[in-house]
């Protein structure tokens, strides 16, 4: 099937520089200085575009392999703007994690706690209520602008990133593994989607059955996540970090827990040490059960400062049922198997 690699997506001007977000005006998330000048120029890149993009058009997905026109990603004023600071939030972490891993031995931290999130947004338009792909731009900002080649990027969404997935899809030099629920939003993210042309290889998808969880996780992150990692030798590492898999969650069925995030987060944390330095940064994807969103994202930050999980305060086991072990572990397999792992 055709895949949408529209050639600019998350393209940044050769001349950007990282001091260049310093200027212009500005909004504030948290501390975070985003310059809304830049990021607007970011994202007109994404869509493949240099003229204003008009924030009071519905932008409307084309018919193209998802087969449908989307009209669920409105774009007003409001929309517009809240999604040029959460694409600037990403690169702006980018900087100050880059930043910090020359300066100090202390590991950097980058979580960016944004809405709208970005990983189905494709390079013609919005899709899945979001408008920029907020990973795709921060990947190609590092490349262009901190040299980083290499870059390595994880989605632990429950549904898969079909946006940045059709953006590298032809890039040798981003590699994108997603797990998410089989047979959920959009439809994407089969086995055999692993790249062209000159990045054949470099995308990875494994689709988990209903019911999986925590050992499911565990042993994709050993068996599949490690190694591909290890293999290629990333500059720093992205994460679409969904919470939408924990077991509260309303929208599909896998068994994460606020502990399997926990482990998700450190274990992400020690490949970025022994790989690239330290640096990684998060990116918040979905996410719809309010209470499990807030424990798990709390107990993410736990592990980035190396503090103990406080899971075992909210999870509830006993609402667990046993997961789909032999198909998860026929679905490793033939991931391995197709990847040479």
């Amino acid at each position: 099937m055709q895949k949408d690699t529209g050639k600019a997506v998350g393209l940044v001007p050769n001349d950007l520089k990282p001091g260049d977000m310093q200027e212009g005006n500005k909004d504030f998330v948290g501390e975070l200085s985003v310059t809304i000048m830049d990021a607007r120029k970011l994202c007109y890149f994404f869509y493949g575009k240099t003229e204003s993009l008009d924030p009071k058009t519905t932008i409307l997905v084309p018919e193209d392999r998802y087969g449908l026109h989307a009209i669920d990603t409105l774009d007003p004023d409001m929309t517009f703007q809240e999604s040029l600071i959460a694409a600037g939030a990403g690169i702006s972490l980018v900087d100050s994690v880059v930043a910090a891993s020359k300066k100090s031995q202390d590991q950097p931290v980058g979580s960016a706690l944004i809405r709208p999130p970005g990983h189905h947004a494709i390079p013609k338009g919005p899709m899945g209520f979001r408008v920029f792909g907020n990973v795709a731009i921060a990947a190609h900002y590092a490349q262009r602008v901190h040299g980083l080649k290499c870059v390595f990027i994880i989605d632990f969404d429950i549904h898969h990133g079909n946006g940045t997935n059709d953006a590298f899809y032809e890039d040798p030099d981003i590699f994108f593994l997603s797990t998410h629920q089989d047979g959920s939003y959009p439809g994407t993210g089969k086995f055999d989607e692993v790249g062209q042309g000159d990045g054949e290889g470099t995308t990875l998808n494994l689709p988990l059955p209903g019911g999986s969880g925590d050992i499911a996780i565990r042993n994709m992150f050993d068996e599949v996540i490690v190694p591909c990692a290890q293999r290629f030798k990333p500059d720093i590492i992205l994460v679409s970090a969904g919470y939408d898999a924990h077991v509260l969650n309303p929208l599909a069925s896998l068994q994460f827990t606020t502990g399997t995030y926990y482990m998700l987060a450190s274990n992400i944390q020690q490949l970025a040490k022994d790989l690239c330095g330290g640096r990684y940064v998060f990116f918040l994807e979905g996410g719809y059960n309010l209470d499990s969103l807030s424990y798990s994202i709390a107990d993410s930050f736990r592990a980035f400062l190396g503090e103990p999980s406080l899971a075992s305060q909210f999870d509830n086991p006993a609402i667990l049922y046993e997961e789909p072990v032999n198909k998860v572990e026929q679905a490793i397999k033939r991931v391995k198997h197709i990847h040479s792992l």
